[in-house]
This record gives C-alpha cells, sequence and structure tokens, in this order.
C-alpha cells in the first residue's frame, strides 16, 4: 500500500476533481456539512444515512446495506468520522471507476493489499470532499499548517486534517512535502 502511494505520490488528480465536483454541490460557507453529505447520498444516489444506536452485543462503526440502499452509521463515532464515512461512501459511489483505473497501474502482491489500498483511495477521496484541493492548500498557507486551525476551520478531526496535508502534492500547486505516523501511548505505529 505504502509502495502504491509513493509511486504517486499520494496525489490522485482524477479524485480530486470528482471531490471538487461534490464539494461545490453540497458547502456552505466553505464547509462540508454531514445534512448536506446526507442529502446528496439521498438525492444523487437513494442511499439514506441512518444514525443508530449499535446493540450492545454488536458494535460496528458502519455498515452499508447494498440491498436496502442504506449507511447505517454508529451513534457512538464522532460527527467528523460520520462526515469522513459519508463521503467516502459518496466516493464509492460515484468515483469507483477513476479508483479502479488507478488500482489497474499497479502490481499488488495480494488481492489485500488491494481491497485495503481500495479503501485508502475511497478514504482519501472522501477527505478530498471535505477538504477540497485549493480551498485546504490556501487555508494552509494562510494558517501557517496550524493542525487545530485547520480543524476547525473545515470542521473536521485532527488526524484527517494531518492526513489531508500529506496529500498536497500537486506539482502545480505543492504543499510542504509532508509524511504521517500514528503512534500509541505505548509506541505501537498503527498508520
Amino acid at each position: 500500500i505504502s509502495d502504491f502511494l509513493q509511486e504517486n505520490k499520494n496525489y490522485f488528480p482524477k479524485l480530486e476533481e470528482f471531490a471538487n465536483a461534490v464539494f461545490a454541490k453540497v458547502q456552505k460557507n466553505n464547509r462540508t456539512r454531514y445534512i448536506a453529505l446526507c442529502e446528496f447520498l439521498k438525492t444523487e444516489y437513494s442511499i439514506t444515512v441512518k444514525d443508530i444506536i449499535p446493540e450492545e452485543e454488536k458494535p460496528f462503526s458502519k455498515i452499508y446495506n447494498k440491498n436496502k440502499k442504506e449507511l447505517l452509521l454508529s451513534d457512538y463515532v464522532s460527527l467528523e468520522t460520520k462526515k469522513l464515512y459519508a463521503a467516502a461512501q459518496i466516493a464509492h459511489e460515484g468515483a469507483i471507476s477513476e479508483i479502479n483505473e488507478y488500482l489497474l497501474k499497479f502490481k499488488f502482491p495480494s488481492e489485500e493489499s488491494k481491497k485495503l489500498t481500495k479503501v485508502a483511495l475511497l478514504n482519501y477521496c472522501g477527505a478530498a470532499i471535505l477538504m477540497p484541493y485549493k480551498l485546504f492548500h490556501a487555508e494552509c498557507k494562510k494558517l501557517k499548517y496550524d493542525l487545530e486551525l485547520l480543524q476547525n476551520t473545515f470542521a473536521t478531526s485532527f488526524e484527517q486534517v494531518a492526513h489531508r496535508v500529506t496529500c498536497l502534492q500537486d506539482p502545480k500547486l505543492p504543499g510542504i512535502p509532508f509524511h504521517m505516523l500514528r503512534v500509541d501511548v505505548a509506541g505501537n505505529i498503527s498508520k
């Protein structure tokens, strides 16, 4: 997965283009609102988003029921996470051919690594819907890459912003080439 991302410099112009088109339809005051994403899923793809409290013995974060065209989101996850899940579902519905095109150009060592890379691209596109490239790049410069201020500006999580700054690799409008590492208190690297 890392090799795939590095080969593409963690920048996927076709997904950025799709995300910009979606953002133009759902944004209000340069922010992507959760309600607008849910409405977009309903009007464009007939998918209903439902926030539900999971049963104690059956916890989950998200479940997509393809037959019922329902995206079930756990009420226990944060609003920022719900926004990313909804945006990634939009990417799955509207940009899957572009994602598959990127995946076809790389030789994966296993089917599992290909599936995980697909999830990474869906999340990449989802984040691009929440934080569109040009606007995000301009805010990064204006706010001097202060991640907490960027988090507030785009109403996203700290990790979402940290991940997005690593994607500012458009050769025509590059950002600072950041790398991200997620480590828990015990020192275990999880991303």
